[in-house]
């Protein structure tokens, strides 16, 4: 019974101003219900109504219901504890009522707002819409429901308890710490380095290592699956050619004391700076993939370098390597980047690119044009992102389908469907061109994104909701916490997730947007 929303009264504009009064000490490992600022221009909407009634006689005011409620009695058909859940938010004599079956991320199955009053400490409120009538009576900790609409009405009435700290406890592994290994020179090299070195020297696994003995390796390839430092990469003066797998390797600043170092690469690690390079004279191949890197500027002091791979990082901007000579092969697939246009006079640039880039120019030009017709510079940060959201699921649908690799975003900007990576690389795209910070979240078999609003960080899955007809918005805005309940987006595992990117420790309330969509849609 998931009706969407139906034409709601004009003056809905009365809430979308409205603040959740529940507050909680949010942390890495914990959850706090929140409702993120609503639109600036929405409160100047109300500015002048809340002027007058601050001169008339006021009554002291009706108990404040913004929250969560659940419902808490077993009912007959045998539905337990916290099956069903009621989002309201109170302001001004108003109430929007979210009713849906579970707090988490449930389908909704009504959503409308109407008048409230008080009478005597005790506020009630009444709806009569297309089928459906609700009541509600309440003293601000619980309320009673009557819900008459059709096969849901035994489930959704009843008596609800107020949440007003939803603790939901999002337990991430410590990041593991590495180990030297005491048989090397000072006992300064890290433990895993050791161990391949000897491997690869056919040596016994307790044997002593040397300077000289290290100073001889030239090709160093690490694959195991276990912390990894550079710790007393030093020792290593003669090599040439690093490979470190999947590791949780964080820091390569070290590399920069080897002047030897032809050829780097390193995948799925939490690098997040490349690090000044310039000692390495020789060095003319650097692969730094599905890693953390924004910044590349310090490419650019890195004068030897032939061929540069940085797929599947976090990088919206090229401009700093505009000028960067002697590249052969540059691979940059995997990165929501917003100024394509920066090396378009670059052909030394341009013509090296593994993906095709006048293809790559048109799909930054369809993002463009479709947040032209979007949003508006006046808009919030929550606007933005509602209305980018809603817009993509209007313009693409979910199909797989055998299709060559294209560049990021172009299945669903350009031909208006594709899997969920090609949907997780298209919103990380419009997002950050509309100035939002957006990332590309990955688990072993699923993509979605996370986003940061008004300071706090959400996960959002634009292809799961776009499989809801109507939309649901059963996947906007969640945290970490809630997000990981749902099947295939797990991100605890290090090598097919970015759990080092910033968690999500928040949830939005679902009748919050709603209300202000409803808003956006009337305005427009």
């Amino acid at each position: 019974m998931k009706r969407f929303l139906t034409a709601l009264l004009s003056f809905i504009f009365l809430l979308s101003a409205v603040s959740c009064s529940i507050k909680g000490e949010p942390s890495q490992a914990t959850e706090t219900t929140t409702t993120a600022s609503l639109a600036t221009s929405a409160v100047s909407r109300q500015t002048s109504a809340t002027t007058s009634a601050a001169t008339s006689e006021t009554k002291p005011a009706p108990p404040d219901l913004t929250g969560r409620y659940v419902k808490k009695s077993i009912d007959s058909e045998g539905f337990g504890t916290d099956h069903f859940c009621m989002e309201l938010i109170s302001k001004d004599g108003r109430l929007g009522v979210l009713l849906k079956n579970d707090y988490r991320s449930g389908y909704f199955f009504d959503f409308f707002t109407t008048e409230l009053e008080d009478k005597d400490g005790t506020v009630t409120a009444q709806y009569d819409g297309e089928s459906v009538h609700f009541e509600l009576t309440s003293d601000g900790k619980t309320c009673d429901v009557v819900y008459q609409g059709g096969d849901m009405d035994s489930y959704l009435s009843g008596r609800y308890e107020r949440q007003d700290l939803i603790t939901e406890e999002y337990h991430e592994d410590a990041f593991p710490e590495a180990v030297n290994d005491p048989n090397t020179p000072n006992g300064a090299v890290d433990a895993v380095l050791a161990k391949t070195t000897r491997q690869q020297l056919g040596l016994p696994d307790d044997a002593v290592l040397t300077e000289d003995a290290l100073s001889k390796v030239e090709e160093l390839q690490v694959d195991e699956e276990k912390p990894v430092t550079l710790s007393g990469i030093e020792y290593y003066s003669g090599l040439k050619r690093l490979f470190i797998g999947m590791s949780y390797i964080k820091d390569i600043s070290p590399l920069s004391k080897i002047s030897s170092l032809e050829e780097v690469s390193i995948s799925w690690s939490f690098v997040d700076t490349i690090p000044d390079l310039s000692n390495c004279g020789k060095l003319t191949s650097l692969s730094l993939t599905s890693c953390l890197i924004r910044d590349i500027s310090p490419i650019t002091k890195i004068r030897s370098l032939e061929f540069l791979n940085l797929s599947s990082n976090c990088i919206t901007s090229i401009e700093p390597i505009k000028d960067v000579e002697n590249i052969s092969e540059l691979n940059l697939y995997g990165n929501p980047i917003t100024d394509w246009d920066s090396i378009k006079d670059r052909q030394s640039l341009t013509g090296v690119l593994t993906q095709d880039y006048d293809t790559t120019l048109l799909v930054l030009e369809k993002a463009r044009q479709i947040l032209k017709e979007t949003i508006t510079d006046d808009m919030s940060e929550l606007e933005k992102e509602i209305a980018i959201y809603r817009k993509l699921q209007e313009h693409a649908h979910s199909e797989v389908f055998q299709r060559p690799m294209k560049p990021d975003g172009y299945y669903i900007l350009m031909e208006g469907r594709g899997v969920c990576g090609d949907w997780a690389d298209a919103t990380a795209l419009l997002m950050n061109l509309a100035g939002l910070e957006c990332y590309k979240l990955i688990s072993s078999v699923h993509a979605w994104n996370i986003i940061r609003i008004d300071g706090e960080y959400y996960e959002i899955d634009c292809s799961w909701d776009d499989e809801v007809e109507p939309i649901n918005w059963q996947y906007f805005n969640l945290s970490r916490a809630r997000m990981d309940t749902a099947p295939d987006h797990q991100v605890s595992d290090t090598f097919y997730g970015r759990s080092y990117l910033p968690v999500a420790t928040h949830s939005m309330m679902q009748v919050e947007y709603l209300i202000l969509i409803d808003q956006l849609h009337a305005d427009s």
